[in-house]
């Protein structure tokens, strides 16, 4: 494992490519987007310092679907590879048991939001991404985004 710097806008996967590392942010923010077969792209999910990207790499498939990773807040995350990932998830139950219900916590949360953007006034949808951006980061203020 290796903490690394995250920049604004850097990309660390994009749809269809291998996901070679999984991040776990430690300050920074990180969007899961899909991009529409017409180029509209929307925000499907928020990654902070309670989550993990890259799920699809112990979920017994390597690849992405339609989502890219984008780091919305700058900040330090801690890189690790994939392989590694996988191999400790296919060995060691305990950590397999701990991502097995990350795993269950995010597909709720993804739901979630899918429910509050049909249902919700972009004011209210601004207030939650606001939310939970401040859970996120552990802080009231965010980074102002170019």
């Amino acid at each position: 494992m290796e903490q690394v710097e995250l920049s604004y806008g850097e990309i660390l996967n994009r749809p269809g490519e291998t996901i070679e590392e999984v991040y776990f942010p430690l300050t920074c923010l990180i969007s899961v987007t899909i991009t529409m077969i017409d180029g509209i792209t929307v925000e499907a999910g928020v990654v902070g310092s309670r989550e993990m990207v890259g799920i699809n790499a112990f979920m017994g498939g390597r690849e992405t679907t339609q989502t890219e990773y984008i780091v919305q807040v700058p900040g330090k995350a801690v890189k690790m590879k994939a392989d590694l990932l996988l191999h400790e998830f296919d060995t060691n139950k305990s950590l397999r048991d701990v991502m097995l219900k990350y795993t269950q916590a995010y597909m709720a949360q993804i739901s979630q939001n899918v429910a509050c953007n049909r249902l919700h006034t972009i004011e209210q949808r601004m207030a939650r991404w606001l939310l939970e951006s401040s859970d996120r980061l552990d802080s009231d203020h965010t980074v102002p985004i170019a």
